[in-house]
């Protein structure tokens, strides 16, 4: 299960999900690409908390088991600084704590409607977006018919 887990925490970081409208303006009109993108790119981002539920046949009796997690970053995470360039580069910044445990830099770009962004060829939605809080969900089948995970991040700044 922790191998699991470090699985869906370096998923996690990598795929994002679905952009919803900014509370302040529940009324007004879908962001645009820029202004998403503005948002996105303004500032360094950090990994705060993380959960999820996956489902597989643990016990081998063809029954999907449900497993609900909290991911909490420990002190090689907590201070790394992840950053969604202009030029297409999301680069991760280990700062103080480094740590070797994945990579540092991908790419990343929208769909021309700004809610899917492809981290690395991986789609993901954006679920909420505002200058000090990026949350992230994604959900992927390892497995059919009974491996499947559905992850849930929030990163914010500072």
């Amino acid at each position: 299960m922790k191998t699991g887990i470090c699985i869906a925490v370096l998923i996690c970081i990598s795929v994002f999900y679905s952009c919803k409208k900014d509370e302040n303006n529940p009324s007004g009109p879908a962001a645009s690409v820029s202004s998403v993108s503005s948002l996105l790119t303004s500032h360094y981002w950090r990994y705060y908390h993380g959960s999820g539920t996956e489902i597989r046949d643990t016990s081998g009796d063809g029954i999907p088991d449900t497993a609900y997690y909290s991911i909490t970053p420990d002190s090689c995470l907590a201070d790394d600084r992840f950053y969604f360039r202009t030029n297409g580069l999301f680069i991760k910044d280990p700062y103080l704590v480094s740590c070797s445990n994945f990579m540092d830099t991908m790419t990343w770009s929208w769909t021309s409607d700004s809610t899917v962004i492809i981290l690395d060829s991986d789609p993901s939605k954006i679920i909420n977006l505002t200058s000090t809080q990026l949350k992230l969900g994604y959900a992927f089948t390892i497995a059919s018919p009974y491996e499947f995970i559905r992850d849930t991040i929030l990163m914010v700044y500072p």
